[in-house]
């Protein structure tokens, strides 16, 4: 049984355009000779540098008239500078200065003004703008982003993936991060390629899905396993995947997708790309620990005898599914999360072969084997969440087994769990407030069903004894219900 969570969002194509920069000067075609020294004809900003130099008004020119000087770094005054002689020079539209460190007789005075006016840029605080400070590969981008009215959002993270789908970065080499400096080589570059529209009318292909390699992870301490990730479509505009782990105490995971186990527990780790994400579930234990078993007895009336079965469930694993988080979207995918988690597999094809090599041996034929396990589910003890656990809290089927019992979702999810181990069609059948299970029958069977793709699910209720197939609830009868096939 292969368990896959795939996260997604509906996406459109997004035709991203920059705004031109108001340059009065000629184009790049109308430039002089290079004066400096230090940049080559086979620079990546050489263009630019060109660009920047001659531009009327000039956006910069050299550190000296024969050095331009591209590796060296930028201060947040000097970038809104060349920002604002690249926009035109535009007039502020008052005198208003919040800024104590930044006087009417500096030569950032007035773009520092029109910045924070036209919301490029504000303070490090309320009263200072910081101008001397290194300027950073955030603070271009976002300046740029906002600057050209591509948005206005939060900080650099979105900046970052507007400048990488639209081309400013490449080539570079460089990455968006308030931590990177940026040198005065590529200020210009990103200020030249967005005025010359270079990177205007880029076509990005949005990622829908991810997918890993692994859903589940079963760990010993000191282990370590990579799970690797792939996005959909496989030419989507972003490719980059970042890993995070919900607890790094239990299991920590690096850039590559390498979990490592530190301790016992659980512990969520995610994959993200643009707004995608997907998540494996890591349970780490300690070596040895999932050799100590409990024995669960069972004991149930069907038809005119009762039942019993003893079940051993490893104490470990029980108490790992206790300790998971939850999925608070799980409803959305008709709790496949639950029903699809490998490692309990074996126990319920365990559980599952025990109701058909019975049903078998009596002589009754297989499909009786599923009125069994329907009367053992049905046996276990209802328990609502708000009397168990004041909270909606859906379990794994293994949880449930060990509980005895649980509420109409989880005898639902486990009875699913265990006709679909028998080799038996089968759906979850959702209603507003209230779960049961659908069986795949012919038209031999009575009773209520659910049509679909030409199929006949007959209804069954999980939360008490008696119940046949196709028996339902006289208030369920006329509700509407969502069908999630398994």
């Amino acid at each position: 049984m292969k368990k896959r969570i795939i996260s997604s969002l509906l996406a459109l194509v997004l035709v991203l355009t920059l705004v031109p920069f108001a340059v009065s000067a000629a184009d790049i075609g109308n430039t002089g000779a290079n004066p400096f020294e230090d940049v080559q004809k086979d620079s990546l900003f050489y263009d630019a540098v060109l660009w920047a130099y001659y531009a009327q008004p000039q956006v910069t020119n050299g550190m000296d008239p024969t050095h331009f000087g591209p590796d060296l770094t930028v201060t947040r005054g000097q970038c809104v500078t060349f920002l604002w002689r690249a926009m035109g020079c535009p007039e502020p539209r008052s005198t208003s200065n919040p800024f104590v460190d930044v006087s009417a007789d500096q030569y950032y005075y007035k773009p520092v003004l029109w910045a924070v006016e036209d919301g490029v840029t504000n303070g490090v605080d309320a009263t200072h703008f910081a101008p001397d400070d290194t300027l950073s590969t955030a603070h271009i981008i976002t300046f740029l982003y906002r600057a050209t009215g591509a948005g206005s959002d939060g900080w650099y993270q979105a900046a970052g993936v507007w400048a990488n789908n639209s081309g400013l970065l490449n080539g570079t080499g460089m990455t968006v991060a308030p931590d990177v400096p940026c040198p005065r080589g590529d200020v210009v570059l990103f200020l030249y390629r967005n005025k010359n529209g270079q990177s205007a009318h880029v076509e990005t292909i949005p990622v829908t899905s991810i997918s890993l390699s692994a859903y589940t992870l079963n760990l010993e301490t000191g282990d370590s396993q990579r799970i690797t990730a792939s996005v959909t479509p496989a030419d989507a505009t972003g490719q980059n995947i970042t890993w995070v782990s919900s607890d790094s105490r239990v299991a920590t995971v690096d850039s590559n997708g390498v979990v490592t186990a530190c301790a016992e527990g659980t512990a969520v780790i995610t994959a993200t790309c643009e707004n995608i994400t997907a998540i494996c579930l890591v349970t780490v234990f300690i070596p040895n620990s999932w050799n100590t078993f409990e024995t669960v007895h069972y004991e149930w009336d069907w038809m005119i005898w009762t039942w019993s079965y003893d079940l051993k469930m490893p104490v470990a694993a029980v108490n790992a599914y206790k300790s998971t988080p939850r999925d608070p979207y799980a409803i959305l995918t008709g709790y496949s999360l639950y029903v699809f988690e490998p490692a309990d597999d074996e126990y319920l094809s365990q559980l599952a072969q025990v109701f058909v090599d019975t049903a078998m041996e009596n002589g009754w034929g297989k499909d009786t084997a599923v009125q069994l396990a329907i009367s053992f589910v049905q046996s276990l003890t209802y328990t609502p969440d708000d009397i168990g656990l004041g909270y909606d809290y859906p379990k794994y089927p293994l949880e449930t087994l060990y509980d005895q019992g649980g509420d109409c979702e989880d005898t639902s999810i486990l009875l699913v769990s265990l006709i679909k181990e028998m080799g038996y069609g089968c759906c979850l059948v959702m209603f507003d407030d209230h779960m049961g299970v659908g069986i795949l029958g012919n038209d031999t069977v009575e009773g209520m069903y659910f049509q679909m793709d030409g199929g006949k699910y007959f209804y069954v209720e999980t939360t008490s004894e008696g119940w046949s197939i196709g028996d339902m609830p006289p208030e369920l009868i006329n509700k509407t219900a969502t069908i999630w096939p398994f």
